[in-house]
């Protein structure tokens, strides 16, 4: 009975600590709602943050013990699943409880928001299941028709148009050929325009070399310069083009850099206006053909660099004008949001309740704990909007 009793005093100290450090969150947010609706999900995040900012695995391996439930599953509803341990332990220790006379209705809850905020971006579905089919579109479904009507057949829920590839005549095309098959089908299938976002990722790439595989301890060189190439006698192996300048101008000496999901990393060995210098410290399979068009990623430095640059703002005029889902990638903070949410406005008067949004966070691109940090601030700031995260 002590150990129960134990049991019980922890986790009503931890739902104490909790309520209280979620309260705060939510005061300081309050004041920028703009959505009623979003007020018992807000509520429920804060208090999700505050359990997931603890150590819990030794709490839950004494309520596994106990045959309770481990709070491993209480992503919709912490509250109600922390109130229903602290009655459960009540009774069995003989403790006055208030928390003892729950709604059982309130485990369902979240579980309904859910559902309902889904269909907010995505719209109804027809189809006998929760997930839905996101299909990216190539170039054929612009021309063939035949193609985009067996997508709809085989389940396609969402047919995404990536933004970085083909243009606004295909892009027309495209929505045309899904409008039609999902008409004629009887299918609910939602156009996303997928914006690029401030990917940074190497524009092309340079050598002399036969051979040019870097291996651990070359130096290769990057660069945003185009019009002074490197001697034919160069001793850096490779040089890659990457024309971001805020990059030169907010990255140091030491800082991480990766090529292509950590394929190679680097360190900063010497950085100046317009190119830097990169020492190769690891390499996938011991040594690898630097090509162009793959990401570079900077998990040392939380760049301050625009969501949206010209084209991305030409093709999200063009999928407002097409009653889009807006997907953008590589979102970083709540002010990116912003600025997303300041853009839509310039190209529509339609609420921005009514425009929804998806965005992609990639936590490689930024420091990552300042970024998953960030991500529950971009769910809580954008109340205005419909928008899912995607991770």
């Amino acid at each position: 009975m002590k150990d129960l009793t134990k049991l019980y005093e922890d986790i009503v100290e931890l739902y104490e600590s909790v309520i209280n450090e979620s309260e705060e969150d939510y005061a300081q947010w309050e004041l920028s709602n703009e959505r009623e609706a979003f007020v018992a999900s807000a509520r429920n995040l804060f208090a999700y943050m505050a359990v997931r900012r603890r150590d819990l695995q030794s709490l839950q391996e004494r309520l596994s013990q106990q045959g309770l439930s481990s709070l491993g599953r209480m992503e919709s509803r912490t509250l109600y699943n922390l109130e229903r341990v602290i009655a459960l332990l009540a009774k069995v220790t003989g403790q006055t409880e208030e928390l003892a006379e729950i709604e059982l209705d309130s485990f369902a809850e979240g579980h309904k928001r859910l559902r309902e905020n889904t269909e907010l971006i995505f719209g109804s579905s027809e189809r006998d299941r929760l997930s839905q089919i996101m299909v990216t579109m190539p170039q054929e479904a612009s021309e063939n028709e035949d193609y985009v009507r067996r997508l709809v057949k085989e389940g396609m829920d969402i047919a995404r148009i990536n933004c970085a590839h083909d243009s606004p005549e295909v892009w027309e095309q495209m929505i045309k050929n899904i409008r039609q098959a999902a008409e004629a089908k009887g299918q609910n299938v939602q156009v996303m325009m997928d914006l690029a976002g401030p990917k940074i990722r190497t524009e092309w790439i340079f050598t002399t070399y036969k051979k040019p595989k870097v291996k651990r301890g070359d130096l290769v060189r990057m660069t945003s310069r185009t019009d002074q190439l490197p001697p034919v006698d160069d001793e850096i192996k490779v040089t890659m083009g990457c024309s971001i300048e805020d990059v030169y101008r907010q990255i140091a000496t030491g800082d991480q850099v990766l090529l292509d999901d950590g394929s190679v990393e680097f360190t900063v060995h010497e950085v100046g206006d317009k190119e830097a210098i990169l020492k190769v410290e690891q390499v996938k399979g011991g040594n690898l053909r630097i090509k162009a068009e793959k990401g570079l990623n900077f998990p040392d430095t939380d760049f301050e660099i625009a969501i949206l640059d010209e084209e991305d703002e030409k093709a999200l005029a063009f999928a407002l004008e097409h009653d889009a889902i807006v997907g953008i990638s590589f979102v970083r903070t709540a002010t990116d949001i912003k600025e997303l949410q300041a853009a839509i406005q310039k190209y529509t008067d339609r609420p921005l309740a009514e425009i929804p949004l998806l965005v992609k966070v990639d936590p490689s691109l930024v420091a990552a704990e300042p970024c998953w940090r960030n991500c529950p601030w971009m769910l809580a700031n954008s109340s205005s909007s419909s928008m899912g995260l995607v991770m």
